[in-house]
């Protein structure tokens, strides 16, 4: 069973809709903004829109970007329209993101409608993503106001990016992140636990035995991770695996 989720119908469109009658600009594209909802009231003159999108729900299944002409946004956008044309079938290729859909116009001699205009479009999947608000430094542990979640087409989303805010708070930054792009989870750690410098305890057990000895941390190191430490009574280095802030341990 399907379900009903909302699609694109971005910044793009609803502009249109303000400028309808006014002189069409040069043929470009114009693409929808990452929002994923557009709150129609019954009446508002968007009928047609909320035709388009109810029919993109239903052949991508899940909330995706409209790209469209402005002009085509310009037509579907005129409140003019209601009532009088009504929308076809959206037409698509398998595995191809265009789509074609005709707009009829209500017709005493044609009962089933005269076609008025043909759009065409592209329709893309979109997914979450967290954008970093501000440029991340390397150390910098990640807050509420830091970061914030946006819809991105799926084939612009890179590997391993990061999609839930709440996994990211309080997670430090491995590498530098700039303002409005996607964060990867290969730019952050668990933030240390253990700092460079620090006196910490090297604990070795193995069946009833226990040995401590004390050490210094060479290395930052976040809980699990494995860093370097110097034995203090033999001066030899170790690699040993974090356990809590004062505590490494010997595999």
């Amino acid at each position: 069973m399907k379900r009903p989720i909302s699609i694109l119908l971005g910044a793009a469109m609803a502009a249109a809709g303000a400028a309808a009658g006014s002189a069409a600009p040069p043929p470009k594209r114009a693409t929808a903004a990452p929002e994923c909802q557009m709150s129609v009231a019954p009446g508002s003159g968007r009928s047609l829109y909320l035709a388009l999108r109810s029919q993109i729900d239903g052949v991508v299944g899940a909330c995706a970007e409209i790209d469209l002409l402005p002009e085509d946004a310009r037509f579907l956008a005129d409140e003019r329209l209601d009532g009088e044309h009504f929308l076809g079938l959206v037409v698509n290729r398998p595995y191809d993101s265009n789509f074609s859909v005709t707009v009829f116009r209500r017709s005493a001699v044609r009962p089933s409608g005269e076609p008025a205009r043909v759009i065409r479009g592209r329709m893309f999947r979109t997914q979450d993503v967290v954008l970093a608000t501000r440029k991340l430094s390397i150390g910098e542990r990640i807050g509420p106001g830091d970061v914030r979640v946006a819809r991105v087409r799926v084939d612009r989303v890179p590997g391993q990016a990061s999609a839930s805010l709440e996994e990211l708070h309080g997670m430090q930054v491995k590498w530098p992140v700039q303002p409005n792009t996607v964060i990867l989870n290969s730019q952050l750690q668990s933030p240390s636990m253990v700092e460079k410098g620090a006196p910490v305890t090297v604990l070795y057990e193995a069946s009833n035995l226990s040995v401590t000895m004390p050490a210094q941390a060479l290395e930052n190191g976040a809980r699990g991770q494995v860093i370097e430490v110097r034995n203090e009574v033999t001066n030899r280095r170790l690699r040993a695996r974090v356990r809590d802030q004062s505590t490494v341990t010997l595999n």
